[in-house]
């Protein structure tokens, strides 16, 4: 089953969440459509997590479609070295050959309304690097 979430007109297709109650209640608003539970993004996170999520992350979606994925920043930052502030969506594009997943935008909580506006934003930004945890706000 696929479909397009009415108020935000983006494509869907798979849609995975973790077992946390808040990325729940959020894949509820966002799909009209049940999603699967993936332990991967359930915390706490691992390195065993990880390499699943980017393996996921580089997995294309089917043509015309997105997949969403609902989990926490650390979850995330084990797969890819980027770690999100509260309430941040990224976006990945399917990398070839093993390399790391490509981030397109990421998208704050305050960021929404722009688009919804046709506003620029949502550059991608700097990841961390590998080096150690990232700074606490």
């Amino acid at each position: 089953m696929s479909g397009t979430p009415p108020k935000l007109g983006i494509p869907y297709g798979k849609v995975y969440a973790s077992r946390a109650c808040r990325t729940r209640i959020h894949a509820d608003w966002v799909v009209d459509q049940s999603f699967e539970f993936l332990e991967a993004l359930t915390p706490p996170r691992s390195r065993e997590k990880g390499l699943i999520v980017r393996k996921l992350l580089n997995t294309p979606p089917a043509p015309g479609t997105n997949t969403f994925m609902f989990a926490h920043g650390g979850i995330l930052w084990s797969a890819t070295d980027y770690d999100s502030v509260e309430s941040e969506t990224f976006v990945f594009k399917a990398a070839p050959d093993g390399k790391p997943p490509q981030l397109v935008a990421a998208i704050r909580i305050e960021d929404w309304a722009k688009l919804a506006r046709g506003e620029p934003c949502c550059a991608p930004r700097a990841y961390w690097q590998g080096k150690g945890d990232p700074p606490v706000d």
